[in-house]
């Protein structure tokens, strides 16, 4: 009986002190700095329209950890999932390529965001062109 309540005494004792010393600040009583951990990207703005060929946007992207708080000096890399309409470059500038929708995402290790990128051109004149089998001006 003395064999086994020492067994439990001393069990007990050890996984009292494996919980003090482990966990962050928030769980092992406030002492010591809780390292921060990234846990999330976001990039600014949420969406952008561009309206006309090579006009361009810059975007920024910020890493956050797990309480919210930016972190400084993280690398993000960017890209396009259709170059064809939008493309980024390595500093997050979007430059309109064609018409349509792209997705411009940007990542930081295993995290990843992303942006929705519409490109419509615009219309600022429009000219008739002869021979098109039709007569009069353009709105007649």
């Amino acid at each position: 009986m003395v064999q086994r309540s020492r067994f439990f005494v001393t069990a007990a004792a050890v996984l009292s002190i494996s919980f003090a010393c482990s966990g962050s600040k928030e769980n092992n009583g406030g002492t010591g700095p809780v390292t921060p951990v990234a846990t999330s990207i976001s990039i600014t703005p949420d969406t952008v329209s561009l309206d006309a060929i090579g006009a361009t946007r810059n975007l920024s992207a910020t890493v956050k950890d797990q309480n919210g708080n930016p972190m400084a000096g993280q690398t993000i890399t960017w890209a396009t999932n259709a170059p064809s309409v939008a493309t980024v470059s390595t500093t997050g500038v979007v430059t309109a390529a064609g018409n349509g929708t792209a997705s411009v995402t940007a990542t930081s290790g295993s995290l990843k965001g992303s942006v929705t990128v519409q490109v419509q051109q615009v219309a600022t004149q429009l000219t008739k062109v002869s021979g098109d089998g039709q007569v009069g001006m353009v709105g007649q």
